[in-house]
Protein backbone atom coordinates (compact mmCIF):
# COMPACT_ATOMS: atom_id res chain seq x y z
CA UNK A 1 0.00 0.00 0.00
CA UNK A 2 2.78 2.60 0.68
CA UNK A 3 4.22 1.44 -2.21
CA UNK A 4 1.06 2.15 -4.53
CA UNK A 5 0.88 5.55 -2.65
CA UNK A 6 3.84 6.80 -3.14
CA UNK A 7 3.86 5.57 -7.23
CA UNK A 8 0.61 7.78 -7.04
CA UNK A 9 2.30 10.95 -5.60
CA UNK A 10 5.12 10.60 -7.47
CA UNK A 11 2.95 10.25 -11.04
CA UNK A 12 1.12 13.92 -9.65
CA UNK A 13 4.54 15.63 -9.19
CA UNK A 14 4.99 14.85 -13.04
CA UNK A 15 1.70 15.57 -14.15
CA UNK A 16 1.52 18.60 -12.35
CA UNK A 17 5.46 19.94 -13.68
CA UNK A 18 4.22 21.55 -17.03
CA UNK A 19 2.55 24.24 -14.58
CA UNK A 20 5.91 25.56 -14.30
CA UNK A 21 5.85 25.88 -17.70
CA UNK A 22 8.64 24.82 -19.93
CA UNK A 23 11.96 26.13 -21.78
CA UNK A 24 10.58 26.34 -25.55
CA UNK A 25 7.50 26.78 -26.66
CA UNK A 26 5.15 27.50 -30.39
CA UNK A 27 2.81 28.57 -32.18
CA UNK A 28 1.23 28.39 -35.77
CA UNK A 29 -1.47 29.42 -37.89
CA UNK A 30 -2.81 26.42 -37.30
CA UNK A 31 -2.12 25.98 -33.61
CA UNK A 32 -4.99 25.62 -31.03
CA UNK A 33 -5.95 27.53 -27.60
CA UNK A 34 -6.53 24.11 -25.99
CA UNK A 35 -2.80 22.82 -26.86
CA UNK A 36 -1.96 24.84 -23.58
CA UNK A 37 -2.26 21.64 -22.13
CA UNK A 38 0.62 20.10 -24.16
CA UNK A 39 2.64 22.87 -23.12
CA UNK A 40 2.44 24.53 -27.16
CA UNK A 41 4.68 21.55 -27.93
CA UNK A 42 6.22 21.54 -31.61
CA UNK A 43 3.73 18.91 -32.47
CA UNK A 44 0.67 20.74 -30.75
CA UNK A 45 1.41 24.11 -30.89
CA UNK A 46 -0.46 27.11 -29.65
CA UNK A 47 -2.45 30.19 -31.96
CA UNK A 48 -1.43 32.99 -29.67
CA UNK A 49 1.75 34.25 -28.37
CA UNK A 50 0.00 34.57 -24.99
CA UNK A 51 -1.05 31.01 -24.74
CA UNK A 52 2.28 30.21 -25.43
CA UNK A 53 3.72 33.13 -22.81
CA UNK A 54 1.77 31.33 -20.24
CA UNK A 55 2.90 27.55 -19.91
CA UNK A 56 7.11 28.98 -21.25
CA UNK A 57 9.49 29.38 -18.16
CA UNK A 58 11.24 32.63 -17.67
CA UNK A 59 13.86 33.06 -19.49
CA UNK A 60 12.63 30.84 -22.40
CA UNK A 61 11.43 30.95 -25.95
CA UNK A 62 8.74 31.48 -27.96
CA UNK A 63 9.23 29.81 -31.66
CA UNK A 64 7.04 30.76 -34.73
CA UNK A 65 6.78 28.15 -36.81
CA UNK A 66 4.71 29.67 -39.81
CA UNK A 67 3.79 32.99 -41.07
CA UNK A 68 0.59 34.20 -38.97
CA UNK A 69 -1.35 36.71 -36.96
CA UNK A 70 -0.33 35.85 -33.49
CA UNK A 71 -2.17 38.28 -31.53
CA UNK A 72 -1.24 41.40 -28.90
CA UNK A 73 0.51 40.17 -25.35
CA UNK A 74 1.77 41.38 -22.44
CA UNK A 75 4.52 40.13 -21.35
CA UNK A 76 5.85 40.00 -17.33
CA UNK A 77 9.03 37.81 -17.09
CA UNK A 78 12.28 37.19 -18.92
CA UNK A 79 11.40 35.45 -22.64
CA UNK A 80 12.39 35.14 -26.23
CA UNK A 81 9.96 35.35 -29.19
CA UNK A 82 11.20 34.25 -32.26
CA UNK A 83 10.40 34.28 -35.61
CA UNK A 84 12.88 33.35 -38.08
CA UNK A 85 13.71 35.01 -41.48
CA UNK A 86 11.09 34.46 -43.99
CA UNK A 87 8.04 34.02 -42.08
CA UNK A 88 5.63 36.66 -40.84
CA UNK A 89 4.60 36.50 -37.66
CA UNK A 90 2.36 39.41 -37.08
CA UNK A 91 0.67 41.23 -34.55
CA UNK A 92 -2.62 43.78 -35.45
CA UNK A 93 -3.66 46.07 -33.10
CA UNK A 94 -6.99 47.00 -33.51
CA UNK A 95 -7.32 48.68 -29.61
CA UNK A 96 -4.65 49.65 -27.13
CA UNK A 97 -1.09 48.22 -27.45
CA UNK A 98 0.31 45.59 -29.22
CA UNK A 99 3.60 44.51 -27.31
CA UNK A 100 3.48 45.24 -23.83
CA UNK A 101 6.88 44.49 -21.78
CA UNK A 102 5.79 44.97 -17.85
CA UNK A 103 8.54 42.60 -16.51
CA UNK A 104 10.49 42.36 -13.40
CA UNK A 105 14.06 44.40 -12.45
CA UNK A 106 15.95 41.16 -14.00
CA UNK A 107 14.13 40.21 -16.28
CA UNK A 108 15.44 40.42 -20.11
CA UNK A 109 12.91 40.23 -22.84
CA UNK A 110 13.83 39.89 -26.83
CA UNK A 111 11.72 40.32 -29.66
CA UNK A 112 12.83 39.02 -33.21
CA UNK A 113 11.34 38.97 -36.22
CA UNK A 114 7.77 40.20 -35.79
CA UNK A 115 5.93 42.43 -37.21
CA UNK A 116 3.29 45.31 -35.41
CA UNK A 117 0.60 46.91 -37.43
CA UNK A 118 -1.52 49.48 -36.34
CA UNK A 119 -5.30 49.24 -37.44
CA UNK A 120 -6.63 51.73 -34.62
CA UNK A 121 -4.19 50.39 -31.95
CA UNK A 122 -2.61 53.35 -29.37
CA UNK A 123 0.90 52.22 -29.54
CA UNK A 124 3.47 49.29 -31.28
CA UNK A 125 5.60 48.39 -28.38
CA UNK A 126 5.55 49.35 -25.12
CA UNK A 127 8.70 49.12 -22.40
CA UNK A 128 7.37 49.61 -18.58
CA UNK A 129 9.74 47.28 -16.84
CA UNK A 130 12.40 45.25 -17.06
CA UNK A 131 16.41 45.00 -17.14
CA UNK A 132 16.72 45.18 -21.05
CA UNK A 133 14.47 45.11 -23.78
CA UNK A 134 16.13 44.09 -27.01
CA UNK A 135 13.48 44.97 -30.40
CA UNK A 136 15.92 42.91 -33.58
CA UNK A 137 14.38 42.76 -36.96
CA UNK A 138 11.15 43.78 -36.36
CA UNK A 139 8.39 46.19 -37.96
CA UNK A 140 6.29 48.96 -36.59
CA UNK A 141 3.94 50.34 -38.42
CA UNK A 142 0.58 52.36 -38.55
CA UNK A 143 -0.09 53.24 -35.07
CA UNK A 144 -2.44 55.90 -34.10
CA UNK A 145 0.30 57.29 -31.26
CA UNK A 146 3.65 55.63 -31.11
CA UNK A 147 5.55 53.04 -32.29
CA UNK A 148 7.79 51.82 -29.66
CA UNK A 149 7.58 54.18 -26.40
CA UNK A 150 9.82 53.57 -23.71
CA UNK A 151 8.83 54.43 -20.51
CA UNK A 152 10.18 55.90 -17.30
CA UNK A 153 11.00 53.22 -15.06
CA UNK A 154 12.34 51.08 -17.86
CA UNK A 155 15.75 49.15 -18.58
CA UNK A 156 18.21 49.13 -21.09
CA UNK A 157 16.86 49.36 -24.34
CA UNK A 158 18.61 47.93 -27.94
CA UNK A 159 17.19 48.45 -30.99
CA UNK A 160 19.00 46.65 -34.25
CA UNK A 161 17.96 46.46 -37.93
CA UNK A 162 14.60 47.34 -36.70
CA UNK A 163 11.83 49.90 -39.11
CA UNK A 164 9.46 52.23 -37.37
CA UNK A 165 7.27 54.18 -40.12
CA UNK A 166 3.97 55.71 -40.52
CA UNK A 167 2.68 55.92 -37.25
CA UNK A 168 0.93 59.20 -36.44
CA UNK A 169 2.81 60.78 -33.57
CA UNK A 170 6.29 59.73 -32.94
CA UNK A 171 8.03 56.80 -34.22
CA UNK A 172 10.25 56.40 -31.04
CA UNK A 173 10.02 57.61 -27.84
CA UNK A 174 12.27 57.61 -24.66
CA UNK A 175 9.97 59.59 -21.86
CA UNK A 176 11.46 61.61 -18.98
CA UNK A 177 12.90 59.41 -16.17
CA UNK A 178 10.76 61.72 -13.75
CA UNK A 179 12.22 59.82 -11.06
CA UNK A 180 15.66 60.69 -11.30
CA UNK A 181 18.64 58.18 -12.43
CA UNK A 182 19.41 57.41 -16.17
CA UNK A 183 18.87 54.45 -18.58
CA UNK A 184 21.12 53.23 -21.39
CA UNK A 185 19.89 52.51 -25.15
CA UNK A 186 21.45 51.80 -28.28
CA UNK A 187 19.67 51.98 -31.89
CA UNK A 188 21.64 50.56 -34.54
CA UNK A 189 20.15 49.77 -38.59
CA UNK A 190 16.96 51.56 -37.42
CA UNK A 191 14.91 53.03 -40.17
CA UNK A 192 12.17 56.00 -38.92
CA UNK A 193 10.23 57.37 -41.36
CA UNK A 194 7.21 58.90 -41.91
CA UNK A 195 5.93 59.60 -38.75
CA UNK A 196 4.12 62.54 -37.93
CA UNK A 197 6.15 64.24 -34.88
CA UNK A 198 9.79 63.58 -34.81
CA UNK A 199 11.56 60.11 -35.56
CA UNK A 200 13.21 59.62 -32.68
CA UNK A 201 12.77 61.36 -29.41
CA UNK A 202 14.81 62.14 -25.53
CA UNK A 203 13.68 62.47 -22.81
CA UNK A 204 15.58 63.21 -19.18
CA UNK A 205 17.97 60.90 -17.49
CA UNK A 206 18.17 59.47 -21.11
CA UNK A 207 21.73 57.57 -22.56
CA UNK A 208 20.86 57.28 -26.09
CA UNK A 209 23.38 56.21 -28.74
CA UNK A 210 21.93 55.81 -32.37
CA UNK A 211 24.48 54.38 -35.68
CA UNK A 212 24.14 53.31 -38.79
CA UNK A 213 20.74 54.84 -38.90
CA UNK A 214 17.96 56.46 -41.55
CA UNK A 215 15.37 59.27 -40.32
CA UNK A 216 13.72 60.34 -43.36
CA UNK A 217 10.42 62.71 -43.67
CA UNK A 218 8.64 62.70 -40.24
CA UNK A 219 6.69 65.96 -40.05
CA UNK A 220 8.74 67.75 -37.17
CA UNK A 221 12.39 66.46 -37.58
CA UNK A 222 14.84 63.48 -37.22
CA UNK A 223 15.81 63.43 -33.47
CA UNK A 224 15.12 65.97 -30.59
CA UNK A 225 16.92 65.65 -27.66
CA UNK A 226 14.63 68.19 -24.98
CA UNK A 227 14.28 67.52 -21.40
CA UNK A 228 10.18 68.36 -20.73
CA UNK A 229 10.09 67.72 -17.19
CA UNK A 230 12.70 69.97 -14.59
CA UNK A 231 13.93 66.92 -12.64
CA UNK A 232 17.96 67.60 -13.01
CA UNK A 233 18.44 63.88 -14.92
CA UNK A 234 21.08 64.88 -17.82
CA UNK A 235 20.61 63.80 -21.36
CA UNK A 236 23.41 62.24 -23.42
CA UNK A 237 22.75 62.06 -27.23
CA UNK A 238 25.25 60.39 -29.88
CA UNK A 239 24.19 60.03 -33.26
CA UNK A 240 27.11 58.15 -35.43
CA UNK A 241 26.99 57.63 -39.09
CA UNK A 242 23.44 58.20 -39.89
CA UNK A 243 21.51 60.00 -42.21
CA UNK A 244 19.11 62.28 -41.04
CA UNK A 245 17.06 63.40 -44.34
CA UNK A 246 14.12 65.35 -45.59
CA UNK A 247 12.34 66.13 -42.51
CA UNK A 248 10.18 68.91 -41.69
CA UNK A 249 11.98 71.94 -39.89
CA UNK A 250 14.76 70.28 -38.39
CA UNK A 251 17.38 67.37 -39.03
CA UNK A 252 18.60 66.80 -35.00
CA UNK A 253 17.21 69.32 -32.10
CA UNK A 254 19.27 69.42 -28.71
CA UNK A 255 17.67 71.52 -26.77
CA UNK A 256 16.70 72.76 -22.91
CA UNK A 257 13.97 74.78 -21.66
CA UNK A 258 13.80 77.83 -19.80
CA UNK A 259 14.71 77.29 -16.02
CA UNK A 260 15.47 73.70 -16.22
CA UNK A 261 18.61 72.64 -14.57
CA UNK A 262 18.47 69.51 -16.79
CA UNK A 263 21.92 68.87 -18.97
CA UNK A 264 22.29 67.80 -22.66
CA UNK A 265 25.87 66.25 -23.80
CA UNK A 266 25.75 65.80 -27.66
CA UNK A 267 27.97 64.09 -29.93
CA UNK A 268 26.66 64.12 -33.60
CA UNK A 269 29.78 63.00 -36.19
CA UNK A 270 30.00 61.82 -39.50
CA UNK A 271 26.39 61.75 -40.59
CA UNK A 272 24.21 63.00 -43.51
CA UNK A 273 21.94 65.62 -42.90
CA UNK A 274 19.85 67.44 -45.56
CA UNK A 275 16.62 68.90 -46.66
CA UNK A 276 15.33 69.96 -43.85
CA UNK A 277 13.11 72.92 -44.09
CA UNK A 278 14.20 74.76 -41.18
CA UNK A 279 17.64 73.89 -39.68
CA UNK A 280 20.00 70.78 -39.48
CA UNK A 281 21.53 70.83 -36.30
CA UNK A 282 20.03 73.01 -33.93
CA UNK A 283 21.60 73.42 -30.60
CA UNK A 284 21.28 75.71 -27.89
CA UNK A 285 18.65 76.78 -24.26
CA UNK A 286 16.61 79.28 -22.83
CA UNK A 287 18.39 78.18 -19.62
CA UNK A 288 20.95 80.14 -18.19
CA UNK A 289 24.32 78.34 -17.08
CA UNK A 290 26.77 75.49 -18.43
CA UNK A 291 23.51 72.97 -19.40
CA UNK A 292 24.39 72.47 -23.27
CA UNK A 293 27.70 71.05 -24.38
CA UNK A 294 28.04 69.37 -27.64
CA UNK A 295 30.62 68.23 -30.43
CA UNK A 296 29.88 68.25 -34.45
CA UNK A 297 32.32 66.40 -35.99
CA UNK A 298 32.74 65.74 -40.16
CA UNK A 299 29.02 66.03 -40.80
CA UNK A 300 27.74 66.82 -44.23
CA UNK A 301 24.64 69.26 -43.81
CA UNK A 302 22.96 70.48 -46.65
CA UNK A 303 19.49 72.25 -46.59
CA UNK A 304 17.49 74.47 -48.47
CA UNK A 305 17.08 78.14 -49.63
CA UNK A 306 15.04 78.73 -46.33
CA UNK A 307 16.90 76.73 -43.80
CA UNK A 308 20.03 77.09 -41.62
CA UNK A 309 22.69 74.77 -41.56
CA UNK A 310 23.82 75.00 -38.03
CA UNK A 311 23.02 76.97 -35.52
CA UNK A 312 23.69 77.66 -31.71
CA UNK A 313 22.43 79.81 -29.26
CA UNK A 314 21.35 80.33 -25.38
CA UNK A 315 23.77 81.59 -22.74
CA UNK A 316 26.34 79.27 -21.82
CA UNK A 317 25.79 76.85 -24.77
CA UNK A 318 28.97 75.25 -25.97
CA UNK A 319 29.83 74.08 -29.18
CA UNK A 320 32.88 72.65 -30.72
CA UNK A 321 33.25 72.19 -34.68
CA UNK A 322 35.65 70.35 -36.46
CA UNK A 323 35.54 69.22 -40.20
CA UNK A 324 31.87 69.42 -41.36
CA UNK A 325 30.86 70.53 -44.52
CA UNK A 326 27.73 72.87 -44.76
CA UNK A 327 26.46 74.13 -48.47
CA UNK A 328 23.35 75.02 -50.20
CA UNK A 329 21.31 76.95 -47.09
CA UNK A 330 20.32 80.23 -46.46
CA UNK A 331 22.72 80.29 -43.65
CA UNK A 332 25.38 78.10 -43.49
CA UNK A 333 26.24 78.65 -39.32
CA UNK A 334 24.56 80.84 -37.61
CA UNK A 335 25.58 81.23 -33.55
CA UNK A 336 24.32 83.64 -31.03
CA UNK A 337 26.71 86.48 -29.46
CA UNK A 338 26.43 84.87 -25.63
CA UNK A 339 26.75 81.46 -27.18
CA UNK A 340 30.39 79.87 -27.06
CA UNK A 341 31.81 78.27 -30.14
CA UNK A 342 35.13 76.19 -30.79
CA UNK A 343 36.36 75.58 -34.18
CA UNK A 344 39.52 73.82 -35.40
CA UNK A 345 39.02 75.83 -38.06
CA UNK A 346 38.75 72.58 -40.89
CA UNK A 347 35.16 73.38 -41.18
CA UNK A 348 34.19 74.51 -45.02
CA UNK A 349 31.10 76.70 -44.82
CA UNK A 350 30.42 77.39 -48.31
CA UNK A 351 28.04 77.76 -51.33
CA UNK A 352 24.99 79.34 -48.77
CA UNK A 353 23.09 82.12 -49.59
CA UNK A 354 24.52 83.36 -46.48
CA UNK A 355 27.81 81.42 -45.04
CA UNK A 356 27.50 82.83 -41.38
CA UNK A 357 25.47 84.93 -39.45
CA UNK A 358 25.59 86.57 -35.68
CA UNK A 359 29.54 85.05 -35.22
CA UNK A 360 31.33 87.08 -32.26
CA UNK A 361 34.12 86.78 -30.05
CA UNK A 362 37.55 85.34 -30.86
CA UNK A 363 36.98 81.96 -29.71
CA UNK A 364 34.54 81.62 -32.81
CA UNK A 365 36.82 80.88 -35.51
CA UNK A 366 36.46 79.24 -38.71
Amino acid sequence: MLRTCAAVIASAVLVSTPAFGVQRTFVASYGLPANTAFNCSIAKPCRAFSEAIGVTQSGGEVVVLDSAGYGPVTITQSVSIIAPAGIYAGVTVSIGDGIVVNAGASDIVVLRGLSVTGQGGDRGVVYLGGAQLEVDRCVIFGMSSIGIEVGPEAGITTIADTTVVGNREYGIVFRDRVFGGTSSALLTSVRVANNNNFGLTIGAGNQVRVTRSVFFQNSLGGVSAVPTVPVGSPIMLDVTNSTIAANGFRGIEVYVPVSFPNSVQAVIADNVITDHSQVGISIGQDSVGPHMRASLTRNHVRGTSSATGIAVFGIGTEVLLSGNVVSQTAIGLQVGSIAVLHSKGDNVIDDNVQNSSGIVGTANVL
